[in-house]
């Protein structure tokens, strides 16, 4: 994953949890999980084919899935 290599770059210590680790952490916390999806990024540039395999993906296709179809997790808790 892309986020995994933030870590090496910046000073403040990073948390990597799955969608389940974070629904668990928001109920921990005593909130409900009112929903969960993936934000599609729409905004990060993608290099036409002939730029790749680029440092962090073999082909283009990898890096449309990453960024068009994954995004960002959104995770939203509500309290009861």
């Amino acid at each position: 994953e892309t986020t995994h290599a933030w870590q090496e770059n910046i000073s403040v210590d990073m948390t990597l949890w799955s969608r389940e680790e974070y629904r668990e952490a928001f109920r921990e916390a005593g909130l409900y999980v009112a929903e969960q999806d993936a934000i599609p990024d729409r905004e990060t540039e993608i290099p036409d084919a002939s730029a790749f395999p680029t440092e962090g993906y073999e082909t283009r296709e990898a890096m449309i899935d990453r960024y068009r179809t994954w995004g960002t997790l959104l995770t939203v808790g509500v309290a009861p």
